[in-house]
Order: C-alpha cells, then structure tokens, then sequence
C-alpha cells in the first residue's frame, strides 16, 4: 500500500492484518479514507482502489456512492492508453469494477426486500442443474471411490462395499507415496511418443491401429492366462467361476484374413519406427492417453487431421513399374492389407474420405472382432475392453463434429452391413461390414450381465458408460450430417427445401437401423438402457424430416409407447420379477408359462446383485422419464412452422401436420399431467414443454380450456424448485399475449408479482454466491500454477535432472494453464457467454415478465408495491440485451400508465439515467439503432418530463462528452416521434429456452441482433381494449391467432377460412349450406345498356 494513506487507516490495515481487529472499523477510520480520495490524492495504483481498501479495512461500501461507481477512484491505467493491449487491458477492468458494483447493488435491493417483508425462503429454495454427462448410467451416483478408469486390485469374492473399501484404502496408500521417476525409458511398460502420432496433425493413422492391435493382442493373452489359471483351480473355486469357464470356453477366435491384416499394421508400424519393438506402447492409459490427445487435436484445429487432410500416403516408389510385373505387386498390396475394390495403387495418394473410411471399418473391425465379441471375462479384462472403446468412441466423436467423412464412413457401413444381414439371415452368409447398432446392442447385452454379476461396480459401470457412448455417437452422426441442427435456433418455414445428399444418407441410417434399435430400447423394461435411448433419439428428431418424425407420432402404438416412458410406466421392479421368477403361484413365473428374456438374464444369488440394479432402477427411471418428457418437446419444436410474414410470436408461428397431430393426440393434457409429477426432472421438463409449445395460439387456446388450470399455475410458483419455476414464468409471459389469460394470471395467489420479486432477488444472491465461489477458485488455481512454474524455474537453475526425468511438470503446468483459460472469469458470469446458466435465466425472465405484466393503472400499482421499479433499476446495466431492455421497459412501462414517477421511489435515481444513457450511448456509436434502442429512448424521454429528474440528467452530462451529445442532440432531435408503446417483439426461436441441451435467450424469442441467438426483445404488447372473439377456420378446425386474421365468405359473411386451400376444398359442402348462393345478382348500368 502507499506510504501516504492516512494514519487512521494505516493502523486498521495492520490491525486487519494481525486479526486484533474484528468487525465494521471506526467511522472516524472510513471518513479518512473518503477524505484521502476525495482530496484527489488516492492513487488506485499505488495505494489500492476505494472499494478494496473499504474491504481490507471490514467496511461495506455502498453502490451509489461516487467513489465507488468513479472508475478513476478504483482501477488504473497501464501503459500509454490507444495501445490495443492495454484498450483490452483496460475494458477488462472496467467490466472487473462494473459487475462489482452490480453485485453490491444486488446486496442493498435484498436488503430492501427483506425490510419490506418481501424476503425469500432460502432454506428452500434450490437451483439444482442436472450434469449432462453423467445422467444416462447413474455413474454419479453408483461412484467408486477412485478414478474409474483406473481397475484397482480384483477379488471378486467380495461384494460392493468390501471391493470400494479396500480401493478406498489402496488409493489413501497411493497418494501418500512419493511419484516414481522413470528410470529406464526404453522398458517395454515404458510409453515411447514415437510409436503413434509422429506428425502433432497426423489424425488416425495406421500407426494408431497398429499400436492398438498389439494392446489387443496382449490383453488377450492375459485373458487365456486367466482362463487357465481357472481351469486348473480347486474344486470350490471352480464352481463359483463356472459362468466365466463356460464364457471362456466359448471364445470366438478371430478371422484369420483379420489376423492377417493385424500383422501387416504390426509390421508397418515397426519398420516406420526404426524397429523400436520394445517401444510398442502396451497400456491401457497409453492408448487412452493417445486418443484424448487426438481429441484434443480436433477440439483446436477444428478442421479434419492429416497432411492436407490426407491421414496416411502411400509410400512413394523409386521407380514405377508397369506390365505384369505392376499388376502382380497391386495383387499382393491388396491381398496384404485386405483390400478390395476400393484400393488406390501404390504411388498415388489416397483420397481423404476414401482413407478415412478406410481406416474407420478397420478401427469399428478390431472392436467388433478382438473386444465386443467375447463376453465378459474376468473383471478386470471385461472392464479394460470396455474403457478402451469408450475412449476411441468419444475421440471419434469428437472427430465427427469437424470431419463429415467419418460420419459418412460410418453411415455406409453401417447401412451396407445392415442389409447384408437382412440378405444373408437366411443362408447364413457372412458379411465383412460392422454396423454400430450391432455393438450397441451387443454392448448392452455384456452390461447387463456384468452388472448382476459378482464383478465389482466399476466395470459394471465401464460397460453402461460404453452403452451409452455408444448410443449417443450414432446420435452425433446423424446430427452432423443432417447440419447440427439441433442447435439451430430457428423453426422450420414453410419453404420446402431438397435434401442433400449427407442428408438423404443420415435419414437412410436413421430409417435402416437406428430407429428400430433405438425404439427397441425405449420399450425396454431397464431404465439405464431407455434413458440412453430416449436421449440419443431427442438429438435426432431436430435434424431429421418431418416424415421419418410423424413415424413416432402417428402410429398409436409408437405413441402410447412413447407416453408410458414418458410416464415410467415401462420400468420394473427387477428384484420382484426375479422373485417370481421362481414361483410357481406368482404370475410371471416360469411355470405360469410367461417369459421375461430380459429379466432372466439377473442372477440374484448375492445380495449386492439386488443392491446395485435396485439402486440403478431408482437412480434412472425418474432420469429416463424426463428425457422421455424432452423428447416429446423436440417433437413439438419440429411440428411446429414459421409464417413468412412479421408480427407478434402468436401470429408467425403455426403448427405444422406433425405439431397438429401431437395436439391431436393431446400433448397439452398430456404434459400437465407430467408437471405434477413428484420427481423435479420430470415436472421441470414437462413445464419447459408447455412453454415451448405456448408460442403457438391453439395451444394455449387448448390449456386454458384445462379444468383448475388456474390452480395448476399456482402449484408452479409455489414450488421450491427454481429450474420449474424459471419455466412457469416463461409460459406465464407467453401467457400474456392472449388477453384472455389476463385476468387468470392476475388471481394466481400469492400474487404473481410478488412471487417472482423474491425469485429474481433470490437469483441474485445465487449470482453472488457463484461470483465468489469462482473467484476463489481462480485464486487458487493461479496460485498454484505460479507455485509451480516457480519451482520449475528454480530446479532448472541448479541443473536439477528431475526436471527432465519427471514429465508431470510440464504436463501439470499445461494442463493448470489451460483449466485457467477455459475457466469462465467471475465478472463474465452475466455476459453472453454465461447468460444460459439457470440462475442467469430466471432473473432474466423474471424481468422480462415483469415488464410485460404493467398495462394499466391497476398493474401499475401492484408492480409498484412489490418494488418492481427497483429490480428494473438494480438490472440496468447486465451485459444482456434481454435483461436490461425489459429492465428499461418496467420502468417505461410504468411511465406510460402511471405518467411520472418520482426520483424518491428509487434507491439510487442517478444510476437508473447513468445506465440508461451509457446503454444507448453504446448502441449510438456502433449505428446499430434497432428497436432496443428507442425502449432507452422512450424512457429517457419520459423522465426528462419530470422536472425533478432535471439534476441528474445534468450531472451525467456534465461528467461525459459522449452522455452530453445523447440528452442535448440526440434525444432531442428524436423527441416523441417514436410509438407511445414499442413493437412487438420478433418471431421466437425454437430451443431458446425450456430446453437444457440447447443454448438460447430467456424471453423464448428472437431478436433483431444478428450476432447470436437471442431472446426476443422484452417489450409489452399493446393492450386490445375490446372483447376478444377469434374465428373457427370451417374446413380444417384452426383458431385464428388474432381477431381479423381470416377471411369470411363474401356471400354469407358468416363462415370463415384460414387460407384458399381450406375454401376450396370446404366449397362443395358450403355450396349447399350458403344462404345467399341463389339470390339474384345486381344488375349493373353496364349490363343493362346491353340488354
């Protein structure tokens, strides 16, 4: 600190520092401190901003405070300012200092909501997101103690709870040891880099495979090892492992043309690698390792790997040969590596999807013929398989999002093998191709039997998660053929576009193979299996056809199986099924002449048996049921269609035939039925659905003709989970477009108003608590990362060898540089790029529904009671367009129904004139005069008519040139030329909210900012003050969206058409039924002159 602090505040520090002091300091302490800076002699620089001596000394500082709003009294200079890094420097603490001062200002308006009695219940209340990653298998719960990826010792006479204690023990000795320093690099454990990925951009190579293959072999080994030590065990051992001699003995060797191509890639590799064989990298974490850093590869570059996105070149030939001499070397090329008609010659190089597609049959070839087809053995080999695969799968995953050739290698061979095997299932003929579905399911039947095996609960869960990677990588195919779409923020217009060719083969793999398996699992009795299935096909109905999704919708039997998942219906007690199993006066048994395939495949001998697929069921089938719940809103936001016209969401956004047959079938009844669900994932996501389909006017025509629909809101908002509240206020505000649902929303008790003030302060506190815990963390990690970087430098100094003999110094220090890069930085919370977190959405939606809920005196009067004009202040400036629009619009809301308002109703008046004219100062100096623009606009014009706010309209003028050309040119020049309410907002955008796994605004709607996707523009809808009455379409049954938006009949003015298309076909039938169709027409002057 600097030398010229007062003395006052020097012995508060030191007392601070020693912890003699506790509690606020002296006011004669902090009246020095405001003299100090006030005095123009602070230097944030030398002696510390305003705000951090405040805190050092334990004063609370005030948000409307000069000293702390003043950037100048809290953050310095660095270097020559102009200079674009210290320009980016500089933004960066302004936005450090602008969100420290919003969270102070979040503080004092929970403060004041508290001394209003308008509090809120944060023993209760809970956001509670759901981890993305581990929701399909129940990993996160079923833990082992230890890094699953890593097998502990096995001793498979013990149970769960034995197997984790003694891993729990293992691991406790592990971390007290001291790391082990190589000391012999050129061992065969060792791992030599050389041996895969010689070039940083060489992708899958054959090098990859042929390390691969060798870990194969020799976990293969160690498999028959095992085998024979069993074999040749005493009597009692021999009969507990009697299952696992019977799956041994029932080994399936590989192909020998595939042996022989394992030793061509064998070879290969050790000629390209100076013949390094005890180099060949044979562990598990080698090859897991290799493909994490292929991932990586493809995550940075974002582009396909490969010399000029070619993975392997023929190795070039001193000179050419010709005659028969060429074509009987092309013949042993072909016989060597197995190729066939597609084989490119020596000399030339291959094209990138030919050799991409080439080397993925090889890849899924060695999984499907090495790993996937032999049963699980012991568990420590069944859970290495199992691991390895999952590892390749999510590399490849992650190689299919920026490489179209390996989705499109994928999808052939998948189709090609599946109708090999709709040829051959009758001659029994063998095909060479290996379809993905095929090993899915293959990998679900060994998960199944791992998991009710004696084996310990990592392996069975290695196998679940390979279950599950699965069936999401042929989601991922399709998806990023068909366009990632599912990430597509708008709906589907009434354009009919042709399909591309990546398109026609995604619906083709999708048609073939992956819908029937995945329907196959979704009927599953196991909820681990259908909630992988459910989720997998949620991804794939936003890419595909709206035909291939009326095939889920239309036929009733794929309907109502789609309901009882939804439902949970479909998930059995496994335990009581295998209890009846074995009795005879039981349904359900054996003797009873009934079959359960699937449950017979559980052994329940053991106790633990019971336990874990017990805990699994429960763990799951809430989970299954809210992916069941999200898949039917996909199916939704794929029905539903976009008008080719402007205007309000309720009047663009139509129902399309396969929206219109889920109404049909009565999704709306169906989803309230799910909201009330006990379980929160279930009813969350049936809240989102209702407020993703409220955007269309026949939906919420049909929810509020709902029996206790009123009720049924005020169980929403009273509920304690945040996440299903943050989604009734969404459907509440679609709500408001109709003014039928006006009044009913206006007797929702408590009252609505009120309710969502103390959720939206709650989610300030939320914000606050996330601000600190990040913080904190990023402290830490910095910390550490200097600490040992520090210590790297002081070895390397010494000439300390360890350095170089232990790689985790440099690995530990990249792997902290880049967890610090890709850690979102606490004052970017509110920002854009963490404006999808679920606290960030309430808040916003609570704003936003407040200010469409202001339309008259007596809305304006309530909103005014619950301290609503504050919240809209404390929101002012969030980095959101969303948020601080409809912050703006409260207030200007306010102004159009009330008049005036009065500086005194606000805490801190000159921050709400501050914020608002920075906000369009901005937007003035970018040209981007959008709609936002004149809700700033409007608002500062309605407070410069009230004399009382003159002074602080002056004082921000005064402090700023840019602020004093917005009041004294600006907003004069546009005066009141601007519309008395702002213009409805633009057409919604499919999966902006109510939807977890998609990114998107918090108003569910569009906006005019072309840069992301946001929500729409959070302006109050003019109130229509005359009796809604919409027409009936005579011919298809729609209801129009607005009064006047159909057309009659000009012959009897009473019947109405939604477009030509229904007139026409309705006209046979109207012919007849029109009263005035027979009377004589009016002759006119013309026709009588004729006559």
């Amino acid at each position: 600190m600097g030398k010229d602090l007062p003395k006052l505040v020097k012995e508060e520090l030191d007392r601070r520092k020693r912890g003699d002091a506790k509690g606020p300091p002296n006011p004669l302490v902090v009246h020095a401190l405001r003299q100090y800076f006030e005095s123009g002699k602070g230097d944030p620089m030398i002696c510390g901003g305003f705000m951090t001596l405040m805190r050092e000394i334990g004063a609370v500082a005030q948000s409307k405070d000069h000293l702390v709003k003043h950037s100048e009294h809290n953050i310095w200079y660095l270097g020559a300012k102009g200079e674009e890094d210290t320009n980016e420097w500089w933004q960066d603490q302004l936005e450090r200092h602008e969100a420290e001062v919003r969270l102070l200002r979040y503080g004092e308006f929970m403060e004041m909501q508290e001394i209003k009695g308008l509090s809120f219940d944060d023993t209760k209340w809970r956001f509670n997101p759901l981890d993305d990653k581990e929701d399909l298998v129940g990993e996160d719960t079923l833990k082992d103690p230890q890094d699953p990826h890593t097998p502990p010792p096995i001793n498979e006479n013990m149970d769960d709870t034995q197997q984790q204690q003694q891993t729990q023990n293992k691991t406790e000795e592990v971390d007290k040891k001291p790391a082990a320093k190589s000391s012999n690099p050129t061992s065969p454990n060792q791992v030599d880099d050389t041996a895969i990925g010689k070039k940083q951009q060489e992708g899958l190579s054959k090098n990859f495979i042929a390390a691969f293959v060798r870990y194969v072999d020799l976990v293969e080994e160690a498999q028959q090892q095992k085998t024979a030590k069993v074999a040749s065990a005493p009597a009692g051992i021999a009969s507990v492992n009697g299952r696992q001699q019977e799956q041994h003995a029932s080994l399936k060797q590989p192909p020998e043309e595939l042996q022989h191509h394992h030793h061509h890639h064998h070879n290969q590799a050790n000629n390209s690698n100076n013949n390094h064989n005890n180099r060949i990298p044979i562990t598990e974490d080698f090859i897991r390792t290799k493909c994490q850093q292929l991932q990586q590869q493809y995550k940075e570059l974002n582009r396909p790997l490969g010399n000029n996105y070619v993975l392997d070149q023929e190795p070039q030939s001193a000179k050419k040969l010709s005659g028969k001499k060429n074509r009987r070397r092309q013949r042993q090329n072909k016989a060597k590596i197995g190729g066939g008609a597609g084989t490119i010659p020596a000399g030339k190089r291959k094209d990138h999807g030919d050799c991409i597609k080439e080397h993925i049959h090889t890849l899924v070839s060695l999984w499907d013929q090495q790993l996937l087809v032999r049963r699980p053995g012991t568990a420590p080999s069944s859970a290495t398989c199992a691991r390895i695969v999952s590892a390749m799968v999510e590399m490849l995953t992650t190689a299919a999002k920026v490489d179209p050739d390996v989705c499109r290698g994928l999808a052939t061979a998948s189709i090609a093998a599946s109708n090999n095997n709709n040829k051959s299932s009758s001659n029994n003929n063998k095909h060479d191709t290996v379809a993905l579905v095929e090993l899915r399911e293959r990998t679900l039947t060994f998960a199944l039997e791992v998991d009710a095996d004696v084996r310990p609960l990592w392996a069975a869960n290695a196998w679940w998660r390979l279950y599950s990677d699965l069936t999401m990588f042929l989601a991922d195919i399709i998806v990023t053929l068909t366009g990632d779409k599912e990430n597509r923020n708008e709906y589907r217009t009434t354009a009919a576009t042709p399909l591309t060719p990546d398109e026609k083969l995604a619906s083709k793999l999708f048609e073939t193979s992956v819908s029937p398996s995945l329907l196959k699992s979704i009927e599953s009795p196991h909820a681990a299996e259908r909630c992988a299935a459910l989720k997998a096909m949620g991804r794939i109905v936003c890419g595909i056809s709206v035909e291939l999704a009326m095939g889920l919708v239309k036929p009733k039997k794929t309907w109502d199986m789609l309901e009882q998942a939804c439902k949970g219906s479909a998930s059995l007690n496994i335990i009581e099924a295998n209890t009846t199993k074995n009795d005879p006066d039981k349904e359900g048994s054996p003797d009873n002449g009934s079959t359960m395939t699937t449950v017979a495949k559980y052994d329940t001998t053991t106790a633990t048996t019971c336990n874990r697929v017990t805990q699994r069921e429960a763990i799951m089938a809430p989970r299954s049921s809210a992916q069941g719940t999200a898949l039917m809103i996909r199916l939704c936001g794929t029905g539903m269609i976009k008008e080719d016209s402007d205007g309000p969401p309720g009047m663009t956004i139509i129902p399309g035939p396969l929206a219109r047959k889920m109404i049909q079938r009565g999704i709306v009844p169906f989803l309230m039925e799910l909201s009330r669900s006990d379980n929160a994932l279930i009813s969350v996501e049936a809240v989102g659905g209702l407020a993703q389909v409220s955007c269309v006017k026949d939906c919420r025509t049909s929810l509020i003709q709902q029996p206790d629909v009123v009720a049924w809101l005020e169980s929403i908002f009273v509920s304690p989970e945040g996440n299903k509240v943050s989604q009734g206020i969404l459907l509440a505000r679609h709500l408001l477009w109709d003014d039928e649902w006006f009044q009913p929303i206006l007797s929702i008790q408590p009252p609505i108003e009120q309710t969502i003030v103390k959720w939206a302060a709650y989610c300030m506190k939320c914000i606050q608590e996330r601000a600190d815990e990040v913080r904190e963390v990023s402290k830490k990690l910095a910390d550490e990362f200097m600490a040992r970087s520090l210590s790297k430098i002081k070895l390397s100094e010494n000439d300390d060898q360890s350095v170089n003999d232990d790689p985790t110094f440099e690995s530990d220090i990249q792997e902290m540089e880049a967890r610090m890069k890709s850690q979102l930085p606490w004052n970017k919370l509110e920002t854009d790029e963490g404006r999808t977190h679920v606290t960030n959405l309430a808040l916003s939606r609570s704003v936003i529904f407040l200010s469409t809920l202001i339309r008259d005196k007596v809305t304006s009067e309530r909103v005014l009671k619950a301290n609503c004009l504050a919240l809209g202040a404390a929101c002012l400036d969030v980095p959101v367009d969303d948020t601080n629009s409809a912050a703006a619009n409260i207030v200007g809301n306010y102004l159009a129904t009330a008049g005036s308002v009065s500086p005194n109703v606000f805490p801190d008046p000159d921050h709400v004139v501050r914020a608002a004219i920075s906000r369009l100062s901005r937007l003035v100096n970018r040209q981007d005069i959008t709609p936002r623009s004149f809700i700033f606009v409007r608002l500062l014009n309605g407070l410069r008519k009230n004399t009382d706010w003159a002074p602080f309209f002056q004082s921000c003028a005064d402090q700023d040139m840019e602020h004093k050309y917005v009041i004294e040119v600006f907003l004069p020049k546009i005066g009141d030329n601007i519309p008395s309410s702002t213009p409805p907002p633009k057409t919604p955008r499919r999966g902006s909210d109510g939807d977890n796994n998609h990114k998107g605004g918090a108003g569910g709607g569009g906006s005019g900012n072309k840069s992301n996707g946001r929500a729409p523009n959070s302006r109050a809808r003019a109130r229509v003050n005359r009796p809604t009455k919409l027409n009936k379409c005579s011919a298809c049954g729609k209801i129009e969206s607005q009064p006047g938006e159909f057309k009659k009949c000009s012959q009897c003015n009473v019947t109405y058409y939604c477009g030509r298309t229904c007139q026409t076909n309705d006209w046979k039938k109207h012919k007849k039924e029109c009263p005035t169709l027979g009377a004589p027409k009016k002759i006119g002057k013309r026709a009588l002159k004729k006559s």
